[in-house]
């Protein structure tokens, strides 16, 4: 799936978050039509966060918890993988600080 290269480089949209939850909805659709037991057609979520830009990384949350709010039944037992980029410089977030700003450990019952 491709995303505009401004949404990539961090001209948050709400349009661009709604027409991801909705062809992530359309995926689930195309694996449950071919039968409940068929496995899912992806089981791998990777977000990627901007670590060096300290003051977008509540909209990176809000984003992240809200596709995984609106989608929790279809993203039950799918793995959550966060890259965070530009580790390299200086200002960059550490992982606990991305982890804390992020959320992640108030996603219960879900592996990341």
């Amino acid at each position: 799936m491709a995303f505009p290269q401004r949404w990539i480089y961090g001209n948050y949209q709400e349009g661009y978050i709604n027409n991801f939850i909705k062809a992530l909805r359309d995926l689930v659709k195309v694996g449950y039509s071919r039968g409940r037991n068929q496995q899912f057609p992806f089981n791998l979520i990777i977000y990627v966060v901007d670590g060096s830009h300290r003051d977008r990384v509540v909209e990176a949350k809000d984003a992240l918890h809200r596709i995984l709010s609106e989608c929790k039944d279809e993203l039950r037992d799918i793995v959550l993988l966060v890259f965070a980029n530009k580790q390299d410089l200086p200002d960059a977030m550490n992982t606990v600080e991305i982890t804390d700003k992020l959320g992640l450990h108030s996603l219960h019952l879900r592996h990341w």
